[in-house]
């Protein structure tokens, strides 16, 4: 879907396309990244990217297109991608391994390309208040940041508590 059909869908359309090319981009960092604590630093990125995308999806764009279109169909599809990328997110957070990042990369990006394709033209069609959506997940998203920072700064506190008892 090209850049003017995602505006003409709407708002929301536009702010989950920007998170998606967010952790594309988080993809491109972690290839990139050379050493092991720059590796580290790129995929704790992309997966906060990648929680942030799911949960955008998983809180308000899933429920708002069930409103909209019924449960079946495209919403029954989209829950079960939503799951599978949800449990290899699980899998990259406990252990780790660049076979799993190649996995969550790939099936990632028929998802979006599928969402871009599919999902999108939908919504531009539908009833659904894309304007609303999109203030929700801007405003999902700023909670989301600040309590990734609040944890950051936990961690720096511990941190620096144990180096200086």
């Amino acid at each position: 879907m090209d850049s003017a059909a995602v505006e003409d869908a709407g708002g929301a359309c536009a702010t989950l396309l920007a998170e998606q090319r967010r952790v594309e981009d988080g993809f491109r960092r972690l290839d990139a990244a050379r050493g092991a604590r720059a590796r580290k630093a790129a995929a704790d990125d992309l997966l906060d990217a990648v929680e942030l995308v799911l949960a955008l999806e998983e809180q308000l764009l899933h429920p708002a297109v069930r409103r909209t279109f019924g449960e079946g169909g495209e919403c029954a599809r989209l829950a079960a991608a939503g799951r599978t990328a949800r449990q290899v997110l699980r899998e990259l957070r406990a252990s780790g391994g660049e076979a799993r990042f190649a996995t969550l990369s790939s099936f990632l990006a028929r998802r979006f390309d599928d969402e871009r394709a599919a999902l999108f033209p939908l919504l531009s069609r539908s009833a659904l208040d894309r304007g609303r959506l999109a203030g929700d997940m801007r405003e999902f998203k700023a909670r989301h940041e600040q309590a990734r920072a609040g944890g950051l700064y936990r961690r720096c506190l511990a941190a620096a508590g144990a180096l200086f008892p």
